[in-house]
């Protein structure tokens, strides 16, 4: 894991690192590719014009002990690394989140032609006020968009292989993503909360 630091104006909050494990975003890929009949369409899957071609898995904690998901445990053993060097940016998130837990996740397949809205920050109501901070890995390298922008911080991120980023859960950090416009774009995103305890 090394650390990458983004070209901002000012402070920005939006860790960045890079995970230098090629193979390990091949496996992740490779689990969302097994894996691929339970994952869901967005839309009716059609192949007609217009018709989204985004794909999803959702992973639950739970099946990280299954075999198969050696590969996102490994992962989560790295996110964490990236937490802590996190912590060490911003000392005083060591109080207020000295342990996060992470919740379901997801794995996502983005193609040309695919619609991405804006995102909010992550916390948009009471049912999930309890996430604290936002991460999101890309997975392979695109060389035609898929870019996340961060527009109050005016910072654009491209769709690097292994490039990881943990933010602020929070309107202050919501977020866009630039189309695919050549080949496809995967991604494994989601949060890190309060521990269950804590609430």
């Amino acid at each position: 894991m090394r650390r990458i630091e983004l070209a901002a104006g000012g402070p920005h909050f939006i860790g960045c690192w890079n995970l230098d494990d090629d193979g390990l975003c091949a496996d992740i890929v490779a689990v969302f590719d097994k894996q691929l009949d339970k994952s869901a369409p967005q839309g009716d899957g059609s192949a007609s014009e217009g018709a989204p071609k985004q794909r999803e898995l959702i992973v639950h904690p739970r099946q990280l002990e299954e075999a198969g998901f050696e590969a996102l445990n490994l992962y989560i053993d790295r996110l964490f690394a990236c937490f802590k060097d996190y912590v060490e940016q911003f000392p005083a998130l060591a109080t207020a989140l000295p342990k996060a837990d992470i919740g379901s996740f997801s794995i996502h397949k983005a193609m040309p032609g695919d619609q991405s809205p804006e995102r909010d920050g992550g916390r948009s109501s009471l049912l999930d006020c309890y996430r604290v901070l936002a991460w999101t890995s890309f997975l392979n390298t695109v060389e035609d968009g898929g870019s996340t922008h961060f527009d109050h911080q005016e910072v654009a991120v491209p769709a690097e292989q292994g490039k990881t980023l943990i933010w602020p859960a929070e309107w202050t950090h919501s977020r866009r993503d630039d189309p695919v416009k050549s080949g496809e774009r995967y991604t494994v995103s989601g949060w890190m909360h309060f521990p269950h305890e804590a609430r």
